[in-house]
């Protein structure tokens, strides 16, 4: 049964499982507080750096209470990713055989594009969020931000988090009238949110240097890839060529391979068909019924046979098997 109106309690591991038991109490509790997380996203605003922003696009905690041994394969998001585990223990596996393990109280950034995967080692609870990077410098403070988690998980703990969170939970299962509930809530996680990226990323190396240069015009190699990176994002799914995007980057083709290799460890086809590939994910995840070869098509890929197996590649699992 949910709680009575408390909304503070004592900043303890031991409070933070009991309000996230409270919140899977029954399925209509946890679609209840999804819906309350929910409304209190939308409700936070971006947090603003030098030429980009970070808005706040999915906060959940997912279908409840999952069981010991459920386990999500590897997989990647284009948002930076924050899971914070509730209740349990749950391990988290990154690249380069990295493992991270969580218990309550403790929680993991993930760069965006980072594949990772997770399995409950005993039945978990978890807060899970996705944050957009948005404006005209996302591409390279995407580069930035993977930089400082070294293109894998950085594993965070704080004794303010508990505080913060015991308290959002009690709001979002109280059953009584709470003023500004959903405003309170938003506050909160506003905060918590902004403190934990502060303690995985440099941001003031960000304002101080990338914002300075923001202004003053960047080095001739970043502005290229930038250019680079939001021409291929944009036009993942016309048959672009490297001159096309040389073109748009206002370099050689040559001085761009380089470009690309040296920012993003990585080459023009590469890049273009991770692109795709992962806006075919997202589609058929939108849409489990779309077949696949439509969904080859709609991202750029001319031979289906060829998607299906590129998808198995880099997702360990093959486009009919999504949802």
């Amino acid at each position: 049964m949910m709680n009575a109106g408390r909304c503070c309690l004592p900043a303890s591991v031991e409070s933070l499982r009991r309000v996230a038991d409270e919140a899977v109490a029954s399925r209509k509790h946890c679609r209840l507080v999804n819906m309350r997380l929910d409304a209190a996203r939308k409700l936070m605003p971006p947090l603003n750096l030098a030429g980009v922003s970070l808005l706040t696009s999915h906060l959940h905690i997912g279908s409840g209470e999952y069981q010991a041994g459920r386990r999500v394969d590897h997989h990647q998001h284009r948002e930076l990713q924050v899971e914070y585990v509730l209740r349990g223990s749950v391990r988290f596996s990154g690249p380069e055989s990295q493992v991270t393990a969580l218990t309550p109280g403790s929680g993991v950034m993930i760069g965006p594009e980072t594949r990772h995967a997770w399995e409950c080692e005993s039945p978990a609870i978890m807060l899970g969020g996705l944050v957009s990077l948005i404006g005209k410098q996302k591409a390279l403070f995407k580069h930035h931000v993977n930089s400082a988690l070294d293109n894998s998980m950085h594993r965070l703990t704080a004794d303010d988090s508990v505080i913060m969170l015991c308290n959002v939970f009690a709001l979002a299962t109280s059953n009584t009238d709470t003023a500004w509930r959903e405003h309170r809530i938003a506050g909160l996680l506003y905060a918590w949110l902004a403190n934990w990226l502060d303690m995985a990323i440099p941001l003031d190396a960000w304002i101080q240097h990338g914002g300075s240069r923001t202004r003053k015009e960047r080095s001739g190699s970043e502005q290229a890839c930038r250019r680079a990176l939001q021409f291929i994002e944009d036009n993942y799914d016309r048959q672009i060529q490297l001159e096309d995007v040389a073109i748009q980057a206002g370099c050689s083709t040559r001085q761009l391979s380089r470009i690309l290799r040296n920012e993003r460890r990585s080459c023009f086809s590469h890049i273009l068909r991770e692109y795709r590939l992962r806006y075919a994910r997202e589609m058929l995840e939108e849409n489990a019924t779309m077949p696949v070869k439509e969904v080859a098509y709609a991202c750029g890929f001319m031979q289906p046979a060829y998607f299906s197996a590129c998808f198995k590649q880099q997702f360990g699992i093959r486009p009919c098997d999504v949802g």
